[in-house]
């Protein structure tokens, strides 16, 4: 690309929080030749805040961070931004999303080309040996039933009520006392459990509990739940309903959290 005819590469900053190619394939490297310019055509289809920067990694990394290069925060619809590469250290940049919690699963590097490359759709190649890329994306359950979970059957009642402790970090993961991520609780029907809730984040988490519908929403809040908060431990007290339990959720509800920051409560006679 040339700045009279800059090479256009188009990316959606999505609501699973992810950059992504025109095919729906995500975006963790993009090839660069040194010297040219691109053009970045930005979606924002979330419907919340996204931004997008391009800098050194130990600068991308802080939250709401920004450099000279970039598009800052909006929530929706399409930004663009005119880089020209420089002709050395290419190699070291990153493009990123710096909202808080959001740079682990929306960055990547850019990688010199030998040639002119494709446009747009090759952006999304794999990434390179131990940058990590989409790795830390939590969508998966773990194949071990958490901790939390296993010790359900001992139950809990109003006066003594069985304490799970648990953190919401910044990689946008709730995580039990032996560090693994949580995707389900095991409780018991008509348990009293006392839930503890440390940010470790140092930036925006909520604890909410009840259906998919009900929490999908960005800041839905049930009856049931901690507030937004930025640091530190809240606590809940919860009586497991004697029935209907198990189409339960737990989950964080601040925009783009759901979708790593949710589970399911599994009832355990």
């Amino acid at each position: 690309g040339t700045p009279d005819a800059p090479r256009q590469i188009e990316l959606q900053a999505n609501a699973a929080l992810q950059f992504t190619d025109t095919s729906g394939a995500q975006v963790t490297q993009i090839e660069v030749v040194p010297g040219e310019t691109v053009e970045f055509v930005i979606d924002n289809t979330a419907g919340f805040d996204h931004n997008f920067w391009i800098g050194e990694a130990d600068v991308l990394m802080g939250p709401s961070a920004e450099t000279e290069v970039g598009i800052p925060t909006w929530q929706s619809g399409v930004q663009t931004i005119t880089w020209t590469v420089p002709e050395e250290g290419v190699d070291g940049l990153q493009f990123a999303c710096t909202v808080p919690g959001h740079y682990t699963p929306m960055h990547g590097n850019f990688v010199i080309s030998s040639g002119a490359p494709a446009a747009g759709g090759d952006a999304g190649a794999e990434p390179p040996a131990g940058d990590g890329g989409s790795e830390t994306v939590t969508e998966e359950a773990p194949a071990e039933e958490p901790a939390a979970g296993e010790a359900a059957a001992a139950g809990g009642t109003a006066d003594a009520p069985r304490v799970i402790n648990i953190d919401a970090n910044a990689a946008l993961q709730f995580t039990g006392e032996d560090g693994n991520i949580l995707t389900n609780i095991a409780v018991t029907p008509g348990e009293t459990v006392e839930f503890v809730i440390d940010n470790t984040a140092g930036f925006d988490h909520n604890f909410w509990i009840g259906t998919a519908e009900e929490l999908q929403g960005s800041f839905a809040e049930t009856e049931v739940g901690i507030p937004t908060w930025q640091s530190g431990e809240q606590t809940i007290t919860w009586t497991v309903p004697e029935e209907g339990a198990e189409v339960l959720q737990f989950a964080c509800t601040v925009p783009g959290h759901y979708t790593p920051m949710h589970g399911n409560f599994v009832i355990q006679g």
